[in-house]
């Protein structure tokens, strides 16, 4: 049996070499063929079957027989041991034998065997998953069993030193027709090990059943991106929701309305992203939806906290007087600056930063105005100067009245 998804030309059996026996399989993508054999000679026999594709290559693979001579008296079993002789097939040794005569084992010290490799079903279908059936003997004691596909190893079995040792892999679906190669490893307990390759060809038209069951559709995560967003910055809500039969589509709301929804197309496992434009600060709560193709739904709410804006002042000397950040009450005589210069300042508040910028931003100059000196000395003889001319002038007005 044979199966080749561009078509089978030919399948050829030869014994020893010399073409025995040839079937015309019409390009079909599977193809049976049995062959008689009536006058095969006694002796050891090795028969190789070549597979034939549309464009002339092939694959082969080869069966030793022994086959004995006529005897009289007694049945046969399939592989022509004389049953009633005490004699039956050994496979390791590839004849028939007395089991109180030999020892039916494999030689010490060899390479495990692959005795079976291959997918169940043969031919898979788009979306599809499978399993991959291996089996393996080894006289010394098997250690494990792996399954690869290209470079990634899919599957591992540990055997814990048994001669005999099989495993049945799960295989994901695939999302498109065509050959798929898997390697299967078998490794004994001496670090020896055996490996063989298996093309699995997979098939167009699969469509996956639906379960007996109908549950409503699941909310598996949902978040907020960035989690706690600053004022005016906008944000994301990421929501994830899974159907047993298929999702319709998600939803995210904000009280009353709607603030943004994603089609599933019926598909079992569904995501969807929201973009929210930016806030000010405060407390904000949403609703998820999740509905399935049955109208059935399910919600989830979830809420974000945005963050006020940090206010960026900057620096600037204005006749004698700075524009601080934070700024103090003004004190004559010190380094402090007053109330009112706040006026005098630009506020910044930066889109993409949180904290004060390393380079403040420059300040147009500011219309010049008379400010009085700082230096206490100049301000006690300002103050004496004030002083003596009130009392010139009440002085001379006292004169006048007189």
């Amino acid at each position: 049996s044979a199966e080749d998804a561009d078509g089978i030309d030919e399948i050829k059996l030869y014994d020893d070499g010399s073409l025995e026996e040839s079937y015309n399989c019409r390009g079909r993508t599977t193809c049976t063929v049995y062959f008689d054999m009536y006058e095969s000679k006694p002796g050891r026999h090795t028969y190789t079957v070549k597979v034939y594709d549309e464009l002339g290559d092939y694959e082969s693979d080869t069966l030793r027989v022994n086959i004995r001579d006529r005897m009289i008296g007694g049945d046969r079993d399939e592989h022509g041991c004389l049953v009633a002789a005490g004699y039956t097939w050994c496979e390791p040794k590839g004849r028939c034998i007395r089991a109180w005569e030999e020892d039916c084992i494999w030689p010490v010290g060899d390479i495990p065997r692959l005795t079976g490799y291959y997918s169940i079903p043969s031919s898979p279908q788009v979306g599809q998953s499978f399993q991959f059936h291996v089996s393996a003997y080894d006289n010394d004691g098997l250690y494990k069993l792996e399954l690869w596909e290209g470079s990634s190893r899919i599957g591992l079995n540990y055997c814990y030193g048994t001669t005999t040792c099989s495993k049945t892999f799960s295989v994901a679906s695939k999302n498109s027709p065509g050959g798929y190669t898997y390697t299967v490893k078998a490794y004994d307990t001496r670090s020896r090990s055996a490996s063989a390759s298996k093309t699995v060809y997979i098939q167009s038209g699969y469509i996956p059943p639906y379960p007996p069951y109908n549950e409503p559709p699941a909310i598996v995560s949902s978040y907020f991106s960035p989690s706690q967003p600053a004022e005016g910055q906008s944000f994301q809500i990421y929501v994830r929701a899974t159907d047993d039969r298929g999702l319709s589509r998600i939803e995210v709301w904000e009280g009353g309305g709607i603030r943004g929804s994603q089609s599933c197309n019926n598909a079992r496992d569904c995501s969807a992203t929201i973009s929210i434009s930016g806030r000010s600060s405060g407390t904000y709560s949403f609703t998820f939806k999740a509905i399935d193709n049955q109208a059935q739904t399910t919600t989830m709410s979830g809420g974000v906290v945005v963050s006020p804006s940090v206010v960026v002042y900057t620096c600037k000397q204005l006749g004698g007087l700075c524009c601080p950040d934070g700024g103090t009450n003004f004190v004559w005589g010190s380094r402090d600056c007053p109330n009112n210069c706040f006026a005098l300042c630009t506020p910044q508040y930066p889109s993409d930063q949180t904290s004060p910028p390393t380079t403040p931003p420059t300040q147009p100059t500011p219309t010049p105005y008379i400010v009085l000196s700082t230096d206490s000395g100049s301000f006690i003889l300002f103050v004496a100067s004030v002083v003596i001319l009130v009392l010139i002038i009440g002085l001379g007005w006292a004169v006048l009245r007189r």
